[in-house]
This record gives structure tokens, sequence and C-alpha cells, in this order.
């Protein structure tokens, strides 16, 4: 049997290269404002994919928001959960 083979590729894009040295240095004043940005949020919480939409909206390279939530995760600013009964992850300001 003759097999049918599509015309529509796939495109991904590459890796973001790692944050420059620069960026690296202004990760505490972003990770500040990403801080007051949810915590603008009625419930002080939002979906991952929607905060990190809004980082990308500041015109930030996934590498430099991996640093973001990297350094307000390990300085316990925020947690990561997941909402039950869903596959959803969820960032929260701790208090």
């Amino acid at each position: 049997m003759a097999s049918i083979t599509s015309g529509y590729t796939t495109y991904e894009s590459p890796p973001s290269p790692p944050a420059t040295e620069e960026e690296r240095e202004s990760i505490p004043s972003l990770a500040q404002d990403a801080y007051e940005l949810l915590g603008q949020q009625d419930s002080k919480m939002m979906e991952l994919g929607d905060f990190i939409a809004e980082l990308r909206d500041l015109d930030l390279r996934t590498a430099v928001i991996d640093e973001i939530l990297g350094y307000m995760t390990s300085n316990c600013w925020v947690q990561l959960w997941n909402w039950k009964g869903t596959e959803e992850t969820w960032i929260s300001i701790v208090e």
C-alpha cells in the first residue's frame, strides 16, 4: 500500500541561549517586578503558563524567565503547585 506524505513540516525554534552576564545581573530587579506583577492578582496566584506569557510580553527571553523563576522560588518568594484534579501548574506568592 502506498503511503501518503503530508506537505506540512513542523518547525521548532532553537533553544534560547543562556542568559548573558548583563541579564544575570538584572535578575534580582526583574524578579522583583515579576513578584509585583503576581501580587497585583486578586488571589496572588496565576496559572504558570499565563504568568510566563506576561513575562514574555516584557520581551524577556526564555532563559531569562527561567532564571527569574529560579530566583523567586529559591528565595521562597513564590511556590509552584499543581491544581488538584488537573495538570495545570500554578504559581503563588508565599505568605
